[in-house]
């Protein structure tokens, strides 16, 4: 019996593949004159944290490891920035999440995403409140998706068992981790899927 449905953040609650990227290409071309291509991005850095984006570009030669830590910050600074200029309520998400709560459903948020990114977010959009907690970055930094520990940690905090929890995921290296985890899983293409209906089908199959 599903009781628990656990979140991605980027993709899948909020729209902000996008910002993050142009985010880190603005710090990139800034600080090394260097922009990731749209085939790289999503062939290899979607789904990534920042700091092992930035650690693949240093292994590669093209950022200098001394400007690592400057470009990270400005990263940062520039997705702020976007997510409070681009983001506001979601009531789409404030519909969805108020009916999962009145089915007595816990909802919990994990991204790859930094705690301060993910907070701003999700309280820009209106579907802070309805997180019994979320986990960041910070939380699992030395096992990021596609690992699945982070997925892991947030079952053993709810206190329930993997096959009592529903994963909604989008990038392939979240797909792989929510999978990894044992929990049930539905994959979506991005936030306009994470809906009522979709949901609702998903939980009946598991519930089988």
């Amino acid at each position: 019996m599903i009781k628990c449905i656990i979140f991605d953040l980027d993709g899948v609650l909020c729209d902000l593949v996008q910002v993050h990227r142009h985010a880190l290409d603005s710090a990139l071309l800034e600080i090394c004159g260097y922009t990731i291509s749209e085939y790289e991005f999503w062939r290899y850095y979607n789904g990534i944290p920042s700091n092992v984006k930035l650690q693949m570009l240093v292994n590669r030669g093209i950022l200098d490891p001394k400007d690592k830590e400057k470009v990270w910050k400005l990263k940062q600074d520039n997705t702020i920035n976007a997510i409070k200029s681009c983001l506001s309520l979601d009531t789409q998400k404030i519909e969805l999440h108020t009916y999962l709560r009145s089915k007595n459903y816990k909802l919990i948020c994990v991204s790859n995403s930094i705690r301060n990114t993910i907070e701003l977010a999700l309280r820009q959009t209106g579907q802070l409140e309805f997180m019994e907690f979320f986990l960041g970055n910070e939380d699992f930094g030395i096992k990021p998706k596609p690992d699945p520990y982070c997925y892991c940690l947030a079952i053993e905090k709810i206190k329930l068992n993997t096959q009592e929890c529903l994963i909604i995921e989008d990038s392939e290296k979240g797909i792989t981790a929510a999978i990894k985890s044992g929990a049930h899983v539905l994959e979506v293409k991005n936030p306009k899927y994470v809906t009522i209906e979709n949901i609702e089908r998903k939980v009946k199959n598991a519930n089988i």
